[in-house]
């Protein structure tokens, strides 16, 4: 194809730490860097450097030469040197939807600060390990509407510029670089040689590139071609100017450094022209040369990682956002420099080789330490702002009875069974034992709504004389209980905790329990088996669903990239014998805990160059407790694995009789469908599609009249739906592996995992009703869970009546996020959104507080409608699929909804 004209891209690919420790290719940075100023401020003749998409770098350069500052600002200011849109380049499917969002709202702040007139507004994802099917409306959203990567396209089906549609019909310019080398061709096959000083010679520079020019353009499909001179940790190439301008003599077209948004206008008008691709893209590579895996696997690598950024994402996008939003309305303001500290340390471990796991131990110790940074403040803006809350109380001048003040954060109302602690006060005035002695004594109390109905509760446990966390208490007796409640959305309910009078003792002896080791609600039938497995039957549909909770377990030569099974593998499969208990049975709860003994091999075994499982066998404990609620449409599960074994993947199976060819996955806002299965025809490619892909902890199967649906609380991004009989869900719950990338050693035991691990999440049997925001509002109720604290209090203070800040009505939407907004403005709040249905979705924010203005925004906040509210609603409409921000201002008063 001829060319119109050529995009010189000079730049360097920054991993911020990957097989050196982050300290350790900062070292590296600094002549890097230093490099690349000198050489722009001395060559007038060199127009842009661009640098990689983030803004990191520049903290990490200027942190050590902050005599630098000046001049980098200086040239930023110019445009010599391109920087943002994001602060670190992340992965796409492990962060949260929220994280990317922040990331790119750091990275422009970033760029701002650094002298940019604006962010680069270019999707610059190069080595990002796939992408999610949204990214085209995230980076709408700022702005941006073009992105070059490397993976999760081929050449089969993805030429290089082409069109990505997300599914709400956002629309992205997208290209795709060499699948052989990627975003590294051009220094690979041009300029390597010249900067390494093995070739110095310039017309033999000018030689290669006419080459590997060539090569490119041939498989081109518009004529614009980006030479991707930015290979990972490389320095600057001081002959670009040089060679650009040869190269355009020759080419007789166009050679210009400029950034890559600058090629998205001239092509956007002719996007009609373009292939379509829709939705995520996650093919795995079919080329057998260069580096353009997708890497699969690095979603189940470091479980304990993930973990950990979920509970954290979790922590701030579920509680402390919105409640910093909510106290700072009410006059009761957290310092916002919190948040900016904890969100930089979060973002630092979203780069995408530090998240995946896929890094040398030291990388992800560091990230342990930033994950505890940015939790620890969080937990302190929580307790802050219920120690707040807790004020309001006053002290109690003859204390009676005990108030429970229980928060949900998510604006919708819930009607569910739930497990907690109520701390009580040492001083507690009622207590009794069972029988004539003494023999366990404990708390005598009642539970009342506010309407002054008994609330029946299950004891499952005491412990006593425990240091608590909360408001109210220093030290105290918590009793973990059980009990159905409706909790009013995002905000408050409280219950009444009144002691027993003598001779009363408080206990319920009625259960849920039908045999010995069944029991059921009104939603649900659960049976423990004599393997372990779970029998559920959905008693609103009739359908049953056998076998769940089994395990299947097989080798692991692999790494942090790569989960390889030996040519010698063989697959392990638990079963009987298991021990069986009925923990607790109680009006509100039903727990059973399931004990297995898997007996697997202790590790591989490498001599010879071959690799086979271990005759020598430990076991490894697997403890499941399930839980059933009187109120709940699923099963709350927590799987405790004490892992002693090394090598080894380790699976739960679910299967779901569900005989569709398709099921659904979670991404950031959004489910995909996809087959079931693997793709036989990359059979013979370099990175066969084994079938197992990615999700976010959501994923579920169903046919015409129900399904079922697993629901992570966090760590789990893994799954494997099975072209088996059965329609099985293979959930991989971690992988324990041996070798570093970059490293021949196995002396790096951390990703072996050994140790204790924990799993939570729910089954929920899905009906021909239930629709995708259920799902979604599911996960999310499991992953808030609730906080409260007790107070005693005057016996005739009456409960208060259900605080809300703001309830959100629409079946479809899913809530993302409450926040202040990124200007701080007060009595101002903005709130995220998202339709989960392909159709239109209507629904209404109904405020706590009258609405002055509402307005809706782009991601960085700036208005593109206007909203029309009514007293204290704002109706809402949003297209399918759409994620919608909203900037609310509300007034400053003490109302309530009704």
């Amino acid at each position: 194809m001829e060319l119109k004209k050529i995009y010189y891209i000079n730049g360097t690919h920054w991993d911020r730490e990957w097989y050196k420790t982050f300290q350790g290719f900062r070292y590296l940075l600094m002549d890097v860097m230093d490099e690349v100023v000198e050489t722009l401020e001395e060559m007038d003749e060199f127009p842009m450097y661009m640098l990689d998409g983030q803004t990191a770098v520049l903290d990490d350069y200027l942190e050590i030469s902050p005599e630098m500052e000046g001049r980098v600002k200086r040239l930023i200011g110019e445009g010599r040197i391109a920087v943002g849109p994001w602060y670190t380049m992340p992965d796409e499917f492990l962060p949260s939807g929220e994280s990317l969002i922040r990331n790119l709202l750091l990275g422009h702040r970033k760029a701002k600060e650094y002298g940019a007139e604006d962010a680069m507004k270019y999707g610059y994802v190069c080595d990002v390990f796939g992408h999610i099917a949204q990214l085209p409306q995230i980076l709408s959203g700022f702005g941006i509407r073009g992105a070059l990567m490397q993976r999760g396209g081929n050449r089969d089906a993805c030429p290089p510029h082409f069109l990505w549609v997300s599914p709400d019909g956002s629309e992205c310019v997208a290209y795709r670089t060499p699948e052989d080398f990627g975003y590294g061709a051009f220094y690979h096959f041009v300029t390597e040689a010249y900067n390494q000083g093995w070739d110095r010679d310039l017309e033999a520079l000018f030689l290669r590139a006419v080459k590997e020019i060539d090569r490119e353009a041939a498989d081109l499909n518009m004529p614009y071609l980006v030479l991707h001179d930015a290979l990972d940790h490389q320095h600057i190439t001081k002959a670009a100017p040089w060679l650009a301008k040869r190269l355009s003599e020759h080419y007789g077209c166009e050679v210009v450094f400029r950034t890559l948004d600058d090629m998205v206008k001239e092509l956007w008008e002719e996007r009609g022209s373009l292939p379509v691709r829709m939705g995520e893209l996650a093919e795995t590579a079919h080329m057998d040369a260069g580096t353009n895996i997708l890497l699969t696997y690095i979603l189940s690598s470091r479980y304990d990682i993930k973990e950990a950024n979920d509970r954290v994402q979790c922590l701030w996008e579920i509680w402390v956002e919105p409640l910093s939003a909510i106290h700072a309305v009410r006059g009761r303001t957290v310092r916002p420099g919190f948040r900016d500290a904890a969100y930089l340390e979060l973002m630092r471990n979203h780069a995408h080789d530090s998240i995946c796991g896929c890094a040398v131990e030291e990388v992800h110790r560091d990230m342990l330490y930033r994950f505890r940074q940015t939790e620890m403040i969080g937990e302190e803006v929580v307790d802050d702002c219920l120690r707040q809350d807790a004020a309001c109380f006053g002290e109690a001048k003859d204390p009676q009875q005990m108030v429970v003040r229980i928060f949900n954060p998510l604006p919708y109302e819930r009607r569910e069974t739930i497990q907690t602690e109520l701390c009580f006060p040492e001083a507690f005035p009622a207590h009794y034992s069972e029988g004539e002695r003494e023999y366990e004594q404990k708390n005598s109390f009642f539970l009342y709504d506010r309407e002054g109905n008994e609330v029946p509760y299950t004891l499952s446990g005491i412990r006593r004389e425990r240091f608590v966390r909360s408001p109210t208490l220093y030290k105290g007796d918590c009793y973990q209980v059980s009990f159905s409640v409706r909790l009013a959305p995002m905000g408050y309910t409280e219950l009444l905790v009144v002691p027993a009078g003598a001779p009363l003792r408080s206990r319920y002896i009625m259960g849920q329990c039908t045999g010995r080791l069944t029991a059921e609600n009104p939603f649900l039938r659960l049976k423990v088996e004599e393997d372990g497995t779970l029998t559920l039957t959905d008693k609103r549909i009739g359908r049953v669903y056998s076998g769940l909770l089994s395990y299947r377990d097989g080798a692991d030569i692999g790494d942090g990239w790569m989960h390889i099974r030996p040519s010698s593998d063989s697959i392990f499969y638990s079963g009987a014998p298991c021990r069986r208990e009925l923990l607790y049975d109680g009006p509100s709860e039903t727990a059973f805990r399931i004990t297995t003994e898997f007996v697997l091999p202790e590790r591989m075994v490498r001599e010879n160059g071959g690799f086979w499982r271990s005759g020598q066998t430990e076991n490894v404990t697997i403890t499941t407790v399930v839980r059933l609620g009187a109120l709940n449409d699923y099963l709350e599960v927590e799987t405790r694995i004490d892992n002693r074994v090394m090598d080894h993947r380790l699976q739960l199976c679910l299967p779901t009789d569900v005989r569709t060819g398709t099921y659904r996955a979670g991404q950031a806002f959004a489910t995909v469908e996809r087959p079931v299965g693997a793709d036989v025809s990359t059979t013979h490619w370099k990175e066969p599609q084994y079938g197992d892909r990615n999700c976010n902890g959501i994923l579920f199967k169903r046919d015409e009249t129900g399904g079922l649906a697993f629901l992570a609380k966090g760590g789990i991004h893994e799954a494997n739906a099975m072209d088996d009989e059965r329609g099985t869900l293979a959930v991989t719950l971690y992988r324990s592996f041996a070798k570093t990338v970059g490293h021949d050693d196995y002396e790096q035991m951390d990703g072996q995992l050994l140790g204790p691990l924990v799993f939570t999440y729910r089954l929920l049997p899905l009906t021909k009703g239930t629709t995708e925001g259920q799902i979604v509002r599911c996960r999310d109720c499991l992953q808030a869970g609730i906080r409260q604290y007790t107070v005693m209090t005057e016996k005739e203070r009456p409960l208060a009546a259900a605080d809300s800040f703001v309830r959100l009505e629409g079946k479809d939407l899913a809530f993302s996020i409450l926040k202040r907004p990124e200007d701080l403005e007060e009595d101002t709040v903005v709130l995220r959104l998202y339709n989960c249905s392909d159709r239109e979705a209507e629904g209404r924010l109904i405020f706590g507080h009258r609405v002055k203005t509402a307005e809706e925004t782009d991601l960085l906040e700036r208005r593109i409608g206007f909203c029309s509210p009514e007293g204290r609603a704002v109706p809402l409409k949003l297209g399918p699929r759409r994620i919608g921000t909203f900037r609310v201002r509300l007034e400053r008063d003490a109302g309530r909804m009704s």
